[in-house]
């Protein structure tokens, strides 16, 4: 598993409920470091496996330049948000059923951070 993010190992899940406002920056960094084999987020790096993060809240979902999305997701009408990003993060495949990210987050709190980072380093110029 990757610390205390992990794949689909059948590990029970929590909703994030209130828990974004005490997210930790800080240690959602550490919590990317597992997202980080597959996506870059300072702006001009390019795409990986996944997508650059990099802007991620200010744009359309499946619209990052020069990355190939499933077909939901390049079809997809909304921008990312918390709650959005929290039900993707719990279970890609749940939020989105042709998703090929074959990564979760399974604790609420650890997704809580994780958006907490997100949101200073995917909007950092």
């Amino acid at each position: 598993m990757y610390g205390r993010a992990g794949c689909w190992g059948g590990a029970r899940l929590q909703p994030i409920g209130k828990l974004r406002r005490g997210g930790d920056p800080a240690k959602g960094a550490a919590v990317f470091k597992s997202c980080a084999l597959c996506h870059n987020i300072k702006a001009g790096e390019p795409n990986k496996i996944g997508p650059n993060l990099h802007g991620l809240f200010d744009r359309q979902a499946g619209k990052a330049p020069g990355f190939g999305y499933s077909p939901g997701l390049a079809a997809a009408k909304f921008k990312w948000d918390d709650a959005k990003l929290d039900k993707w993060l719990t279970s890609p495949q749940g939020f989105m059923a042709d998703a090929t990210m074959p990564f979760n987050v399974a604790n609420a709190q650890d997704r809580a951070d994780a958006i907490a980072y997100l949101h200073q380093a995917a909007e950092a110029p």
